[in-house]
């Protein structure tokens, strides 16, 4: 149950605001000691509801392990040459394997985990029981020993409930410091329950949610993922489950989103045209540092998501009534002052008539000429008539007038993509009710990445899916198959504030729905950002597992502690942590529920080169 040679004294116990309390170990200094104990390392110490009857050990998590020297101590004041002598002779005591004066320590700070093993003390004779573990009864003692579990009973503890379930879960990694111990976690919590991805720049979001996904659609045989891609990226992170999902596609929500060269191929899908799609596409996509050597290995995949028609041209809806009613909460969102109410009839009315106009050039310019009457011949307040050109147009706020504008651009952009599209085969475009019907399709998982060259497009169409499948499922009463919208580089969808405009408005609203209600219709929310002060409060608070890795700025570790409850003690360990490293926390997915855990997510870049070079070896086969 415990390593051996390695024990330290529970020194010291303070409350703590975030964990309740904080516990300060004294270990002897030994070199083995010191590569041993690491931030994660679980330690049991007796606790007061111990008996004659049973051993109560309470288990505590290491957050950070310090050297101490007695000759140093904490204070540097004194002659220079005295306290330069005893730092020397310090370096003297840490070379020695086990110092032989009782000079040097290492001081350990540690959490509880609210665990306890729970030892009869009949163990080792007949009718013995095992140790359990059960939720902590009493705090540890000071004075007690404090023992160093062994990796088997780390595992145990920190996968409690979990290793029965292996059809639920998925290795999210291993310990930090410890090889051989696997972290577990749920994977349908992960979906339910929401999650959060937080770290600055180049600490790897995008490899772990790539991680994330891949997992999860590999143990999952029914689930949904929508991925909202910003930077357009996923489609190389995510290569090998968008070849390997059957119902699978990177969504181009307008042609512009791709070279021109894939846009040749959606009309003439010959093999000159498919080379030069698959080599335009991968020279402008994002690759990780570490994939780049490999760039020519991307090739041979690439063209087979296009020959498979899983790189898609999403069309707008089919008239323009539609067109408006997915933009209309965008339009009338921010102060429109007291034309509101006509303004919002007249849009109601646009909706209502053109339901049946189709998508050309005619009827969209016709719907523009309306709008533009509206705008210079608003109607009365008094009378509620229109004006003519003999009296003078009552004044409309700006506000409405910028409403209208980008209603207008929203149409001569539809109208644009018109010839286009009307070179395009239908085998190689998908509209919004194909992604829902596949959504809601419980036969077989299904991944979208969605790309465009305008923010505001992932903006609306989250919104568009997302009130659509909440919409329905609460009609039906339909909770399956589970379903996760996430939204990478969160800030750009759900900032706070009161930023409406370019589909901000629409998407900080569908996202703050499904974190608060996604739930009970299994429809969930993932979110990655390196600026969590940036992100609406509403959302932010919702998730129920995070995973977190170097925030340097304070405000950033500020919002996380103050929305999840994290100490600053173990968010301090964050700023250690190498790349891959992440600190898991979670109420619902883990054995530990709320205890932070450090753990080393596997490297997506190496999952992708080494299906880069199956997927290679395969072809050159055929």
């Amino acid at each position: 149950m415990f390593v051996e040679n390695i024990q330290g004294i529970l020194m010291n116990v303070v409350q703590n605001e975030g964990t309740g309390y904080e516990y300060e170990i004294w270990f002897p200094y030994t070199k083995n000691s010191i590569n041993t104990l690491r931030d994660g390392t679980l330690l049991a110490v007796k606790n007061f509801a111990s008996s004659d009857n049973a051993d109560c050990l309470s288990i505590l998590q290491i957050t950070s392990v310090l050297p101490m020297h007695y000759a140093l101590g904490s204070d540097r004041t004194g002659y220079p040459g005295f306290v330069e002598e005893a730092a020397v002779s310090a370096a003297q005591d840490w070379r020695q394997e086990t110092p032989t004066e009782e000079t040097t320590k290492i001081i350990c700070k540690a959490i509880p985990s609210y665990v306890e093993i729970k030892i009869p003390s009949s163990l080792g004779s007949q009718g013995a029981t095992d140790p359990a573990i059960a939720t902590e009864s009493n705090i540890p003692m000071i004075g007690e020993r404090a023992k160093m579990l062994n990796s088997e009973w780390t595992q145990k503890l920190v996968n409690k409930g979990l290793t029965e379930i292996q059809d639920k879960t998925i290795t999210m990694g291993r310990l930090v410091g410890s090889t051989d111990v696997e972290i577990l976690a749920l994977w349908e919590e992960l979906v339910q329950t929401h999650f959060g991805v937080f770290a600055y720049t180049k600490a790897g979001k995008s490899n772990l949610v790539s991680t994330c996904v891949s997992k999860m659609l590999e143990k999952a045989p029914t689930l949904k993922i929508l991925v909202f891609d910003l930077m357009s990226e996923y489609g190389a992170l995510l290569i090998d489950a968008l070849c390997n999902t059957r119902d699978a596609a990177i969504v181009c929500y307008r042609p512009e989103t791709m070279p021109s060269s894939v846009v040749r191929y959606w009309g003439d899908p010959n093999n000159t045209n498919l080379n030069q799609a698959a080599s335009d596409i991968l020279n402008t996509t994002l690759l990780p540092k570490y994939l780049k050597p490999m760039q020519s290995k991307f090739i041979e995949p690439l063209k087979h998501l296009l020959s498979s028609r899983k790189i898609r041209l999403y069309l707008e809806s089919r008239n323009v009534g539609e067109i408006i009613e997915e933009v209309k909460d965008d339009l009338m969102r921010g102060n429109l002052g007291t034309y509101r109410n006509r303004y919002l009839s007249f849009i109601d009315g646009l909706i209502q008539n053109h339901r049946i106009t189709t998508l050309t050039r005619t009827g969209i310019d016709g719907v523009i000429t309306e709008i533009n009457h509206w705008i210079d011949n608003p109607p009365s307040l008094s009378t509620g008539t229109q004006t003519t050109g003999q009296g003078r147009a009552p004044t409309i706020a700006a506000s409405i007038r910028e409403s209208a504008t980008r209603l207008i651009e929203i149409l001569e952009a539809a109208k644009a993509n018109l010839g286009i599209q009307s070179t395009i085969r239908p085998e190689f475009t998908i509209r919004l009710n194909d992604i829902i019907t596949s959504l809601n399709n419980e036969s077989s998982s299904s991944l979208f990445v969605i790309q465009s060259n305008l923010d505001e497009d992932l903006r609306r169409l989250a919104y568009s899916v997302g009130n659509i499948m909440l919409s329905a499922r609460r009609n039906r009463g339909q909770i399956s198959p589970l379903v996760s919208f996430i939204f990478d580089e969160a800030d750009m969808f759900i900032p706070g504030g009161n930023v409406e405009e370019n589909g901000i408005g629409q998407s900080r609203y569908i996202a703050e729905q499904l974190a608060r209600r996604g739930r009970k219709y299994g429809l969930g929310i993932g979110i990655a950002t390196q600026r969590i002060v940036y992100l609406d409060t509403n959302v932010l608070g919702q998730p129920h597992t995070y995973f977190i890795s170097k925030l340097p700025r304070q405000s950033d570790r500020q919002r996380i502690q103050d929305a999840f409850g994290i100490s600053e003690e173990a968010m301090q360990q964050t700023l250690r942590f190498e790349k891959g490293q992440w600190l898991l926390v979670s109420d619902d997915a883990t054995g530990m529920e709320g205890v932070p855990i450090p753990v080393s997510i596997p490297d997506a870049n190496l999952r992708i080169s080494e299906f880069l070079n199956n997927f290679n070896q395969q072809q050159q086969t055929r």
